[in-house]
């Protein structure tokens, strides 16, 4: 039987002091000594440790940092894909919680991939080990044990740092339970947190172009997205449609309807309809037909050929079912009008999608600006996720709807 560690063996190891062989040694044979780990570091110790790791990492996720729980969520996969998107943006320009998430992702991938469980208090231990900076020995050792003993030992300065970084997020005056901040609402917003003040501007919207930020800022106070003219076109009020008059269709439209696309060669998406197939015919706006799909059972297609850009068109859906065809929209109901962004405008919005593609507010009320009101809508519908309850992004969202509604009028 390996010899017990002797007292001085036990005091150069919490010391950190024993040379690189003595240390593998030593390592390997805490992992199957338990005598010996008690006098390293009892499991009440350990155990206290990790809890108030879990403390102290829960209680730093306030509104700029990570919480526990979205970090634990992160790593076993148990968000939806938008929500883990937001988590890697903010890991990504967060250093503390790239950190963090991380080495609870190392954790999670070391227990995975080992073939039986091991001793809890030896699996708690090992996301802590970049902490420790010891000597490569214990990565060949793989003795995660005694990690978690000298994790017992640093925790102390470790949780110091953990409530420094806590108490620099915390306002000088925490504001009470039902009230908002004395500067106003914060709100998340993807990876970042803009805070509203009285008069509309908005902190953490410095860097946005100044005519993009008043827009933001405008929009919010007044609890309305503006298209400015980018809709002016798609009215069908007066329009004509090719076709006759026929019984109502059994389908209905779902986009593009009065609202910009950015995409030379959008998809159009309807309601299926049981047994039918479809055909799906493009106009220019002069009723030219420029486009037109084979018969489809699908319910969408995409648009074989690029249109040009900035040029207004609409589009007819003609159902074949039991040997009967209706068009939608059915003739005289208004057409299906959209429009393809103009090539100034593309530029524009592939700018703002590379600076500020990740702001599910600024990309919102831009979006809309341009016309691009589906792309809008789904932006808003993602903020209003992360904020929900927040009464001036409701307000957004049924601005989006009043503009579609009043465009397709």
């Amino acid at each position: 039987m390996t010899p017990h560690l002797s007292d001085e063996q036990i005091r150069l190891y919490r010391a950190k002091s024993l040379a690189p062989a003595d240390l593998l040694r030593a390592s390997n044979h805490l992992v199957a000594c338990e005598r010996c780990r008690a006098l390293v570091a009892s499991p009440g110790e350990v155990r206290s440790t990790v809890r108030a790791i879990q403390s102290v990492l829960g209680a730093e996720g306030g509104s700029l940092h990570l919480s526990y729980e979205e970090v634990a969520g992160y790593v076993d996969g148990q968000m939806s894909s938008d929500e883990a998107a937001r988590v890697e943006l903010h890991a990504r320009e967060c250093a503390s919680c790239g950190s963090d998430l991380a080495e609870i992702g190392a954790l999670r991938n070391q227990i995975t991939q080992r073939p039986a469980p091991r001793p809890f208090w030896h699996r708690i231990s090992e996301p802590w080990g970049n902490w420790l900076r010891w000597p490569g020995a214990i990565a060949l050792a793989g003795a995660a044990c005694a990690l978690a003993v000298l994790l017992a030992i640093r925790f102390e300065s470790r949780r110091d740092d953990l409530q420094a970084r806590i108490e620099k997020t915390k306002p000088e005056s925490p504001a009470a339970p039902g009230t908002q901040p004395a500067g106003g609402p914060q709100i998340r917003d993807g990876g970042r947190v803009l805070t509203a003040a009285a008069d509309g501007r908005f902190t953490g919207l410095e860097t946005l172009p100044e005519a993009d930020r008043q827009a933001v800022e405008r929009a919010w106070t007044a609890g309305q997205v503006d298209s400015g003219t980018s809709l002016a076109g798609l009215s069908a009020k007066g329009g004509v449609l090719l076709g006759s008059p026929n019984e109502a269709p059994a389908v209905k439209l779902i986009e593009p309807l009065a609202t910009v696309v950015e995409s030379q060669t959008p998809v159009f998406r309807w309601e299926p309809a049981a047994g039918a197939e479809y055909q799906v015919s493009i106009y220019d706006g002069s009723y030219n037909l420029v486009a037109s799909s084979n018969w489809l059972q699908a319910a969408e297609w995409r648009a074989s050929s690029a249109l040009r850009r900035g040029a207004l068109y609409s589009w007819q859906l003609r159902m074949r079912r039991n040997g009967n065809e209706v068009l939608v929209p059915t003739p005289p109901a208004p057409q299906a009008r959209f429009q393809v962004l103009g090539a100034p405008e593309e530029s524009e919005i592939a700018r703002l999608k590379q600076s500020w593609g990740d702001s599910h507010l600024v990309m919102g009320v831009l979006l809309a600006r341009a016309g691009m009101l589906d792309e809008a809508e789904q932006e808003l519908a993602k903020l209003q996720q992360q904020n929900p309850g927040s009464p001036e992004i409701a307000k957004l969202l049924a601005g989006v709807e009043a503009l579609r509604s009043g465009a397709k009028r």
